[in-house]
Parts: structure tokens; C-alpha cells; sequence
């Protein structure tokens, strides 16, 4: 199971395990909503929700291709896990103009620090000029994803 169906399976737990207020919480739930907050129990926020998740599914089933792909000496998974990851943090699906995709990301390759090897990508100039995605591989752990302001060594 990858980590885009774990997501998919946890905010469907999420979606029914929210019990309903007792309709003597009415004021709790007027404090609630006058601070933005968002009934998990209503039927847009259900409706979001499956939205999303349905788009998530059709993502999972594209599979893209990008020039990188089976040369950095990670898994198939981890690299295709990548770009989903980003579009996730971004909150832009692949079908959304203007999304990720994972041909744009341009492979910098693999640097050790210490016990770790960073995988560094560039990301493309119409997300950020600025921001590296990378995958951190210790002996502890075979892959996390992130992205920020971590430059590769030079």
C-alpha cells in the first residue's frame, strides 16, 4: 500500500468517525463556527472531502512519466511518490492548471551527509526559484519526502 492510499483510507476513517454534537452543544457550535471552524458532519465538508479523494484516486491511477525516473537509485515508489507528495503540499491535483508535473522537476542528484544521502530535485521556476524537493534516505529510514530552502551541496 502506498502512502497516497494510506491518505485516502485516513480521511475516509476521519469522514465517520466524527461523532454528531449533542444538540445541547448548540453553543459550542456557535463559538465554533464564529472561528472559521468547519463541521466535519455537514454535508459540504462531506462533500469536499469525497471530492477530494476521488481526485486523489484518479491521480494515483495516471502514471506519469518523467526523464529521472529509474536513475537516481530510489524505488519506483518513492519516485513517483514524489510529485504526488509535492501536489499535495502545493494543493494543486494534476488535473488543476498549472499543477506539478513530474517532468518538470530536474533531478540534481544524490549527495551523503553523514549517514544520509539527500536526493535533491529543482523545482520548476513556475512553483518556486527558491525551493529544492528532496528525499532524505538514512539507515533508519528509506525515504522521506520534503521540500523547502535546502540547497544541494555544491
Amino acid at each position: 500500500m502506498n502512502r497516497a492510499s494510506i491518505l485516502v483510507a485516513t480521511l475516509a476513517l476521519l469522514m465517520t468517525a466524527c461523532p454528531k454534537p449533542a444538540d445541547d452543544d448548540m453553543p459550542v457550535q456557535a463559538a465554533r463556527k464564529a472561528a472559521g471552524a468547519i463541521d466535519p458532519n455537514s454535508p459540504e465538508f462531506k462533500k469536499k472531502v469525497a471530492e477530494r479523494l476521488a481526485e486523489m484516486k484518479r491521480e494515483e491511477e495516471v502514471r506519469e512519466e518523467a526523464p529521472w525516473f529509474g536513475k537516481t537509485g530510489l524505488d519506483d515508489e518513492t519516485e513517483r511518490d514524489l510529485p504526488q507528495y509535492l501536489r499535495r503540499e502545493f494543493g494543486k491535483p494534476l488535473s488543476a492548471p498549472g499543477s506539478l508535473k513530474a517532468a518538470e522537476l530536474v533531478y540534481l542528484g544524490a549527495f551523503v551527509e553523514g549517514a544520509d544521502t539527500v536526493h535533491c530535485w529543482q523545482l520548476p521556476a513556475h512553483i518556486s526559484t527558491t525551493a529544492y524537493a528532496y528525499v532524505l534516505r538514512s539507515p533508519t529510514d528509506p525515504g522521506f519526502i520534503s521540500w523547502g530552502d535546502r540547497k544541494p551541496p555544491r
